[in-house]
């Protein structure tokens, strides 16, 4: 059994061991990550469904396929550094844009609610089903939900961005279309706001606010963003 992490173990810590033994095939690890990341991929979802998607495909279906996939592939996850948080959330939201981004080619192909209604979400093994129930119904995720919904839309955008997709502040920059200082203090703010609010959730772990004098790197081009309206 995974058990809890050492007394006084910071977040990151936690969830490193939890990664750690979910790789190596603990079940009870595999549903602390499940229950942890969940909520975060929830909201992340219904950003990237937009209103018209979202009319005709459950969010919950969405997360549900992509720990369907991402589970077997996690004894491949490689950490950055010591850190094994981003990296999964990376993993996370990467597989999560690439479901949304195939529905809406299939919206687009077939008509919204042919998409919509084409494929029931994948089943996800014993040891992570209860745990996924659980964390759909949870206060966290929720408390979530509801804590983003009423940030301003743009701060919305670059929390969803830059914490739950990982991107770098330069990268979002050119997404939103502002400055990189601008958007970092967009981040920064739209952080604070939700660790006030949400001490000890899974934001804490996934968003850093930027120092004040962060640098952008404007050398990167900027990556797609085909967020359905």
């Amino acid at each position: 059994m995974a058990g809890a992490p050492p007394s006084g173990a910071p977040d990151g810590a936690a969830t490193t061991l939890h990664v750690r033994r979910a790789r190596a095939g603990d079940g009870a690890s595999v549903a602390w990550l499940v229950e942890r990341f969940t909520p975060v991929l929830l909201a992340q979802a219904r950003y990237r469904l937009g209103s018209s998607l979202a009319r005709e495909v459950d969010a919950e279906d969405i997360v549900q396929d992509v720990w369907a996939v991402a589970l077997p592939a996690l004894p491949a996850l490689e950490p950055r550094g010591d850190r094994d948080a981003p990296a999964l959330a990376k993993f996370l939201s990467t597989t999560l844009v690439h479901r949304v981004n195939d529905l809406l080619r299939r919206a687009i192909r077939r008509g919204l609610r042919e998409a919509g209604t084409a494929a029931s979400p994948s089943r996800l093994p014993d040891s992570a089903a209860g745990a996924w129930t659980r964390a759909v119904r949870s206060e966290e995720a929720g408390n979530l939900a509801r804590c983003l919904e009423e940030l301003p839309a743009a701060d919305r955008e670059v929390v969803v961005l830059r914490a739950f997709e990982q991107l770098p502040n330069h990268r979002v920059a050119a997404l939103v279309g502002a400055t990189p200082n601008a958007t970092s203090l967009r981040y920064n703010r739209a952080l604070a706001a939700l660790r006030e609010r949400l001490p000890g959730s899974i934001v804490e772990e996934l968003a850093r606010p930027d120092p004040p004098d962060a640098a952008a790197d404007p050398g990167a081009p900027a990556p797609e963003n085909p967020r359905n309206p």
